[in-house]
């Protein structure tokens, strides 16, 4: 892998080539991207300078998602936005996941918006996302 960087064994969606996935994955994680907690899939939280760029950032990823029919799992708070991509059918990580997370890279850096560290951890004020696994 280019980046160097060790990434977990992957569990890729039936017919896609996991080598590719997997030197694709690296440059993710090389920028803020992190695997899920299953291997499935990838998610990013991403901070933005205000409220107005994340609802912005999300109106954005909902248009092109609903273009390219791949819908991410996504959350807000405030100026805070996480995604997660992973492909149900078949079941895994795909490069339709690939492509959309580069695409919200793109745009988030577009709208000023920043990886943060704890993928997950600022969710624990949002309302509704304390009953979520994610």
């Amino acid at each position: 892998m280019a980046t160097g960087i060790a990434l977990p064994q992957l569990r890729v969606s039936e017919g896609e080539n996991a080598e590719v996935l997997e030197k694709d994955m690296g440059d993710l994680v090389s920028l803020g991207w992190k695997a899920d907690s299953d291997n499935m899939g990838l998610e990013a939280s991403f901070t933005f300078p205000n409220f107005g760029k994340a609802a912005d950032f999300i109106t954005l990823v909902n248009i092109q998602s609903k273009t390219l029919n791949h819908h991410a799992e996504t959350y807000n708070m405030h100026k805070m936005v996480y995604l997660h991509w992973t492909t149900h059918r078949p079941r895994g990580l795909s490069a339709k996941d690939i492509q959309m997370a580069r695409w919200c890279h793109d745009q988030a850096a577009s709208l000023g918006g920043h990886y943060m560290d704890d993928v997950t951890g600022w969710k624990k004020g949002c309302v509704g996302c304390e009953n979520s696994n994610v």
